[in-house]
């Protein structure tokens, strides 16, 4: 059935978060929810009408774990505040962006909704915003998981987002190859 599918591994839009599944990795709980995600797409299909649904439902829990003031607030900055320091900073095609604390990836979602309309768009122009734009780190596995599918539910085929604790790096060892050109983040308070 159902969860012999699931252990054979998930559709491939999920399959970044199949491989993290060391001891310990995830919790029982996001263990269960990561499950229940890929049984839903396993039953409707990842283009399925239900997409829509699962979109706006999932941008939905976001908004509301954050105005609820639990630990959703942590990965949740409200939109109309990313909105006007993504159009402050204007980001370009062929600038990279990154986002420290990535949270649920508001700030690296804006930016590409941001870009994606800034001109009429060329196939290279396309490639560029999808491969080698967007970038990212986050500490918590949870926030992890969110930001990555809220990425790829605004269209992001290729999030860049790894899980790592930002605040551990040392910064002097940084390489010349690792810079980017704007920075959009709401860091950990």
């Amino acid at each position: 059935g159902m969860v012999s599918a699931l252990r054979k591994g998930p559709p491939p839009q999920l399959g970044f978060m199949w491989g993290l599944d060391e001891p310990n990795y995830w919790t029982a709980a996001e263990r269960r929810g990561i499950d229940q995600m890929h049984i839903w797409v396993l039953q409707n299909g990842w283009e399925s009408s239900g997409y829509a649904i699962m979109f706006r439902t999932f941008q939905e829990k976001i908004k509301n774990m954050g105005n609820a003031g639990r630990n959703g607030g942590e990965y949740y900055t409200p939109r109309p505040l990313i909105k006007t320091i993504v159009k402050v900073i204007d980001p370009q095609i062929g600038e990279t962006v990154y986002d420290g604390a990535v949270g649920s990836a508001g700030f690296l979602v804006e930016a590409f909704d941001y870009m994606r309309n800034i001109k009429k768009l060329s196939t290279e122009d396309i490639e560029t915003l999808q491969k080698n734009t967007f970038y990212g780190k986050e500490k918590k596995g949870l926030a992890y998981i969110l930001g990555i599918m809220n990425m790829i539910l605004h269209g992001i085929e290729s999030p860049n987002i790894i899980h790592k604790n930002t605040l551990e790096e040392n910064i002097l060892e940084i390489q010349e190859s690792q810079r980017v050109d704007v920075v959009l983040a709401n860091p950990p308070f």
